[in-house]
Protein backbone atom coordinates (compact mmCIF):
# COMPACT_ATOMS: atom_id res chain seq x y z
CA UNK A 1 0.00 0.00 0.00
CA UNK A 2 2.87 2.58 0.80
CA UNK A 3 4.75 1.78 -2.17
CA UNK A 4 0.74 2.44 -4.41
CA UNK A 5 0.81 5.45 -3.23
CA UNK A 6 4.56 6.71 -3.28
CA UNK A 7 4.34 5.28 -7.10
CA UNK A 8 1.97 7.82 -7.28
CA UNK A 9 3.20 10.59 -6.17
CA UNK A 10 6.26 10.22 -7.88
CA UNK A 11 4.59 10.46 -11.10
CA UNK A 12 2.59 13.18 -10.19
CA UNK A 13 5.74 14.99 -9.67
CA UNK A 14 7.27 13.72 -12.79
CA UNK A 15 4.56 15.18 -14.62
CA UNK A 16 5.04 18.62 -13.42
CA UNK A 17 8.46 18.48 -14.43
CA UNK A 18 9.81 19.83 -11.19
CA UNK A 19 8.76 18.98 -7.54
CA UNK A 20 9.65 19.63 -3.80
CA UNK A 21 10.63 16.97 -1.52
CA UNK A 22 8.56 17.27 1.44
CA UNK A 23 5.11 19.02 -0.71
CA UNK A 24 5.47 16.42 -3.31
CA UNK A 25 6.51 13.11 -2.00
CA UNK A 26 7.06 13.18 1.70
CA UNK A 27 3.98 15.20 3.06
CA UNK A 28 1.44 13.25 0.94
CA UNK A 29 2.63 9.93 1.88
CA UNK A 30 3.17 10.36 5.28
CA UNK A 31 0.11 11.94 5.89
CA UNK A 32 -2.19 9.16 4.33
CA UNK A 33 -0.49 6.72 5.63
CA UNK A 34 -1.03 8.07 8.87
CA UNK A 35 -4.40 9.24 8.53
CA UNK A 36 -5.55 5.42 7.18
CA UNK A 37 -3.74 4.17 10.18
CA UNK A 38 -5.57 5.66 12.70
CA UNK A 39 -9.18 4.85 10.23
CA UNK A 40 -9.40 8.83 9.22
CA UNK A 41 -11.04 9.28 5.87
CA UNK A 42 -8.73 10.48 4.01
CA UNK A 43 -11.25 11.98 0.88
CA UNK A 44 -12.23 14.79 3.51
CA UNK A 45 -8.75 15.23 5.29
CA UNK A 46 -6.45 15.45 2.38
CA UNK A 47 -2.44 16.70 2.25
CA UNK A 48 -3.13 20.28 3.22
CA UNK A 49 -5.82 20.08 5.88
CA UNK A 50 -3.22 17.45 8.05
CA UNK A 51 -0.55 20.16 7.25
CA UNK A 52 -2.22 22.78 8.87
CA UNK A 53 -2.84 20.85 12.23
CA UNK A 54 0.47 19.91 12.09
CA UNK A 55 1.81 23.64 11.96
CA UNK A 56 -0.33 24.66 14.77
CA UNK A 57 0.79 21.93 17.47
CA UNK A 58 4.55 22.36 16.41
CA UNK A 59 4.12 26.06 16.86
CA UNK A 60 3.44 25.27 20.28
CA UNK A 61 6.88 23.71 20.48
CA UNK A 62 8.64 26.53 19.02
CA UNK A 63 7.49 29.22 21.25
CA UNK A 64 7.88 32.30 18.86
CA UNK A 65 4.14 32.79 18.16
CA UNK A 66 2.60 36.42 18.31
CA UNK A 67 -0.59 36.82 20.32
CA UNK A 68 -2.10 36.48 16.95
CA UNK A 69 -0.67 32.93 15.88
CA UNK A 70 -1.34 31.79 18.99
CA UNK A 71 -5.25 32.58 18.80
CA UNK A 72 -5.55 31.13 15.30
CA UNK A 73 -3.32 28.18 16.23
CA UNK A 74 -5.51 27.23 19.04
CA UNK A 75 -9.00 27.72 17.06
CA UNK A 76 -7.07 25.02 14.90
CA UNK A 77 -5.83 23.02 17.42
CA UNK A 78 -9.83 22.78 18.95
CA UNK A 79 -11.07 22.04 15.33
CA UNK A 80 -8.21 19.07 15.09
CA UNK A 81 -9.54 17.69 18.08
CA UNK A 82 -12.93 18.15 17.67
CA UNK A 83 -12.44 15.99 14.76
CA UNK A 84 -10.61 13.14 17.11
CA UNK A 85 -13.21 13.32 19.23
CA UNK A 86 -16.02 12.63 16.42
CA UNK A 87 -13.96 9.50 15.67
CA UNK A 88 -13.27 8.45 18.84
CA UNK A 89 -17.15 8.50 19.47
CA UNK A 90 -17.39 6.69 16.36
CA UNK A 91 -15.37 3.83 17.20
CA UNK A 92 -16.53 3.28 20.57
CA UNK A 93 -19.90 2.50 18.94
CA UNK A 94 -18.75 0.54 16.60
CA UNK A 95 -15.06 -0.72 16.16
CA UNK A 96 -13.13 -1.19 13.22
CA UNK A 97 -9.87 -2.14 12.02
CA UNK A 98 -7.62 1.11 12.89
CA UNK A 99 -5.61 2.66 15.59
CA UNK A 100 -8.11 4.73 17.06
CA UNK A 101 -10.22 1.31 17.78
CA UNK A 102 -7.56 -0.87 19.25
CA UNK A 103 -6.81 2.41 21.29
CA UNK A 104 -10.58 3.33 22.17
CA UNK A 105 -10.85 -0.66 23.58
CA UNK A 106 -7.54 -1.30 24.38
CA UNK A 107 -7.67 -2.73 27.79
CA UNK A 108 -5.17 -3.39 30.96
CA UNK A 109 -5.57 -5.93 34.00
CA UNK A 110 -5.48 -2.69 36.00
CA UNK A 111 -7.99 -2.14 38.71
CA UNK A 112 -7.43 1.45 39.32
CA UNK A 113 -6.68 2.63 35.46
CA UNK A 114 -8.01 -0.23 32.98
CA UNK A 115 -8.48 2.16 30.00
CA UNK A 116 -7.11 5.64 28.97
CA UNK A 117 -9.11 8.05 29.91
CA UNK A 118 -10.86 10.06 27.26
CA UNK A 119 -8.55 12.94 27.20
CA UNK A 120 -5.64 10.44 26.81
CA UNK A 121 -7.20 8.95 24.38
CA UNK A 122 -7.56 12.59 21.90
CA UNK A 123 -4.24 13.15 23.21
CA UNK A 124 -2.91 9.88 21.69
CA UNK A 125 -3.84 10.25 18.32
CA UNK A 126 -3.17 13.75 18.40
CA UNK A 127 0.20 12.88 19.26
CA UNK A 128 0.13 10.11 16.69
CA UNK A 129 -1.23 12.12 13.63
CA UNK A 130 1.43 14.52 13.85
CA UNK A 131 4.41 12.65 14.82
CA UNK A 132 3.27 9.60 12.02
CA UNK A 133 4.01 12.54 9.01
CA UNK A 134 5.62 15.61 9.99
CA UNK A 135 9.30 14.15 10.88
CA UNK A 136 8.85 11.07 8.34
CA UNK A 137 8.33 13.59 5.54
CA UNK A 138 11.34 15.56 6.62
CA UNK A 139 12.88 12.36 6.31
CA UNK A 140 12.56 11.57 3.22
CA UNK A 141 13.47 15.02 1.95
CA UNK A 142 16.78 14.79 3.68
CA UNK A 143 17.00 10.83 1.98
CA UNK A 144 16.69 13.13 -1.37
CA UNK A 145 19.08 15.67 -0.34
CA UNK A 146 21.18 12.76 0.58
CA UNK A 147 21.65 11.97 -2.86
CA UNK A 148 20.81 15.21 -5.04
CA UNK A 149 24.67 16.29 -3.19
CA UNK A 150 26.48 12.87 -3.67
CA UNK A 151 27.35 12.90 -7.55
CA UNK A 152 26.75 9.43 -8.47
CA UNK A 153 24.97 7.58 -5.38
CA UNK A 154 22.08 7.62 -7.19
CA UNK A 155 23.19 5.36 -10.08
CA UNK A 156 25.53 3.19 -7.67
CA UNK A 157 22.09 2.57 -5.49
CA UNK A 158 19.61 2.37 -8.32
CA UNK A 159 20.56 -1.71 -9.54
CA UNK A 160 20.25 -2.60 -5.64
CA UNK A 161 17.02 -0.62 -5.45
CA UNK A 162 15.13 -4.49 -4.54
CA UNK A 163 18.14 -5.35 -2.16
CA UNK A 164 15.98 -4.63 0.94
CA UNK A 165 19.63 -5.14 2.82
CA UNK A 166 21.26 -2.01 0.83
CA UNK A 167 18.69 -0.36 0.78
CA UNK A 168 17.55 -0.39 4.77
CA UNK A 169 21.53 0.11 5.10
CA UNK A 170 21.10 3.32 3.17
CA UNK A 171 18.43 5.03 5.03
CA UNK A 172 19.77 3.66 8.55
CA UNK A 173 22.78 6.29 7.05
CA UNK A 174 20.31 8.94 5.91
CA UNK A 175 19.12 8.95 9.19
CA UNK A 176 22.31 9.10 11.11
CA UNK A 177 23.40 11.69 8.76
CA UNK A 178 20.52 14.01 8.53
CA UNK A 179 18.36 13.17 11.45
CA UNK A 180 15.06 15.10 10.95
CA UNK A 181 14.63 15.98 14.47
CA UNK A 182 18.21 17.39 15.86
CA UNK A 183 17.18 17.25 19.65
CA UNK A 184 14.20 17.66 21.92
CA UNK A 185 14.30 19.25 25.50
CA UNK A 186 13.76 17.02 28.45
CA UNK A 187 13.12 17.78 32.09
CA UNK A 188 15.40 16.42 34.97
CA UNK A 189 13.09 15.40 37.49
CA UNK A 190 15.37 14.54 40.33
CA UNK A 191 18.96 16.35 41.07
CA UNK A 192 21.31 13.44 39.25
CA UNK A 193 24.74 13.64 37.31
CA UNK A 194 24.85 13.38 33.54
CA UNK A 195 29.12 13.05 32.06
CA UNK A 196 30.80 14.02 35.63
CA UNK A 197 27.71 17.34 35.45
CA UNK A 198 25.46 17.63 38.42
CA UNK A 199 22.28 18.51 36.99
CA UNK A 200 19.70 19.78 39.32
CA UNK A 201 16.00 18.54 39.30
CA UNK A 202 13.42 20.28 37.05
CA UNK A 203 16.27 21.54 35.05
CA UNK A 204 15.41 21.81 31.01
CA UNK A 205 18.73 19.54 28.71
CA UNK A 206 18.65 19.74 25.18
CA UNK A 207 19.22 16.32 24.07
CA UNK A 208 21.27 16.92 20.60
CA UNK A 209 20.52 13.23 19.17
CA UNK A 210 22.63 14.90 15.48
CA UNK A 211 25.50 15.55 17.75
CA UNK A 212 25.48 12.18 19.17
CA UNK A 213 25.30 11.16 15.77
CA UNK A 214 28.19 12.48 15.16
CA UNK A 215 30.65 11.03 18.21
CA UNK A 216 33.32 9.75 16.04
CA UNK A 217 34.31 7.45 18.77
CA UNK A 218 31.18 5.49 18.13
CA UNK A 219 30.72 6.25 14.32
CA UNK A 220 34.70 6.75 12.70
CA UNK A 221 34.94 9.66 9.80
CA UNK A 222 30.99 10.59 10.90
CA UNK A 223 30.22 12.65 7.84
CA UNK A 224 31.01 10.09 5.51
CA UNK A 225 28.31 8.32 4.27
CA UNK A 226 28.78 3.57 4.64
CA UNK A 227 26.26 1.78 4.21
CA UNK A 228 28.96 -0.76 5.45
CA UNK A 229 29.53 0.41 8.93
CA UNK A 230 29.03 -2.82 11.28
CA UNK A 231 26.96 -0.43 13.82
CA UNK A 232 25.27 1.05 11.24
CA UNK A 233 21.17 1.57 12.49
CA UNK A 234 22.94 2.44 16.21
CA UNK A 235 22.49 5.88 15.77
CA UNK A 236 19.92 7.74 18.13
CA UNK A 237 17.40 9.35 15.83
CA UNK A 238 14.86 7.29 16.79
CA UNK A 239 15.71 8.35 21.04
CA UNK A 240 16.72 6.18 23.48
CA UNK A 241 14.19 3.83 26.33
CA UNK A 242 11.22 5.12 27.22
CA UNK A 243 11.08 7.79 24.68
CA UNK A 244 12.51 5.71 22.35
CA UNK A 245 9.65 6.36 18.78
CA UNK A 246 7.12 3.94 19.00
CA UNK A 247 6.64 4.64 15.20
CA UNK A 248 10.00 3.94 13.92
CA UNK A 249 8.96 -0.04 11.96
CA UNK A 250 6.63 2.42 10.08
CA UNK A 251 9.12 5.10 9.85
CA UNK A 252 11.70 3.76 8.37
CA UNK A 253 9.33 1.71 5.93
CA UNK A 254 8.34 4.53 4.44
CA UNK A 255 11.70 6.02 4.05
CA UNK A 256 12.51 2.79 2.32
CA UNK A 257 9.88 2.83 -0.40
CA UNK A 258 10.46 6.02 -0.69
CA UNK A 259 14.22 5.83 -1.58
CA UNK A 260 13.52 3.18 -3.67
CA UNK A 261 11.34 4.29 -5.91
Amino acid sequence: RIRQIDVELVERMAERGHGDGIADIGGPLTARIICEQLGFDWSEVGTEKVAVWTKAVLDQIGRMQTREDMLENARVMCELQNYIICYIDAREAEPREDMISDLVHARLDDGANPTLSREEKIATVRGFLIAGNDTTATAIANLLLVLATNPGLADELAPQADNERVMMRFVEEVLRLQPPVHGLFRTAMKDTVLGGTPIPAMAQLCVLYASANDDDAKFPDPRRLDIERPNVGASLTFGSGIHKCVGLSLARMEIKVAAQE
